[in-house]
């Protein structure tokens, strides 16, 4: 399981080629509060990479000018790395590293929607932790948890930002699911709700 995650973080790095208008090949990095069960703090970055894009366009006319202009929509699949954490306070901590293939759909307003699957390498992180075997002394554990692989599921929405000059290429609000396996011996679901933006200093 360990060798197929670590293949699955590679395979974005092999490269693709792009033309003018598509986004094949165009990778951005991306920020985020996570909040899991909306409350308790956490923090994503990201790092996506378009592997393939079809755009189709839509002339319009102005009424009252007679201009024209045009407007596009873009359907495209994403590798998408990503690495976070939040906390739960006086409780826990918890830290994940993942990757997910996403589906993304921007529509000709620049509204987006997105729908990703993925695995998280996903460790918990205790607070001061003591341990004490039979006929040994009590010792406290410098790094107290467990590690679990976790897949999940992302569904969101965003706009992309107009000015093509700008850094800030878009914002989105995700709702992120996972599932941690053997969790005491179950399945446990965890919901995380994302806002951010996406960056990239290079002009669209």
């Amino acid at each position: 399981m360990k060798r197929i995650f670590w293949v699955l973080l590679l395979v974005p790095f092999f490269g693709n080629g792009q033309d003018s208008l598509s986004t094949k090949g165009k990778s951005y990095f991306s920020f985020s509060y996570s909040g899991n069960n909306i409350i308790n703090p956490g923090f994503t970055i990201g790092w996506e990479k378009s592997i393939r894009s079809k755009i189709k366009s839509k002339t319009k006319t102005k009424r009252k000018t007679g201009e024209t202009f045009t407007r596009f929509k873009n359907r495209e699949f994403l590798h998408e790395l990503h690495a976070g954490f939040w906390n739960q306070p006086n409780t826990y901590g918890v830290a994940f590293l993942g990757y997910n293939l996403a589906y993304r759909r921007t529509g000709y307003y620049n509204i987006r929607y997105k729908w990703a699957l993925g695995i998280n390498y996903v460790n918990t992180v205790l607070p001061t932790t003591y341990s004490a075997e039979e006929g040994e002394t009590v010792k406290r554990l410098p790094i107290a948890g467990r590690s679990y692989f976790a897949p999940q599921f992302v569904m969101g929405f965003g706009k992309m930002i107009k000015n093509p000059d700008a850094w800030v290429k878009a914002w989105h609000c995700n709702v992120r699911g996972m599932f941690l396996l053997n969790y005491n011996d179950i399945v446990l679901p965890v919901l995380n709700l994302e806002l951010g933006i996406t960056i990239n200093r290079k002009k669209s």
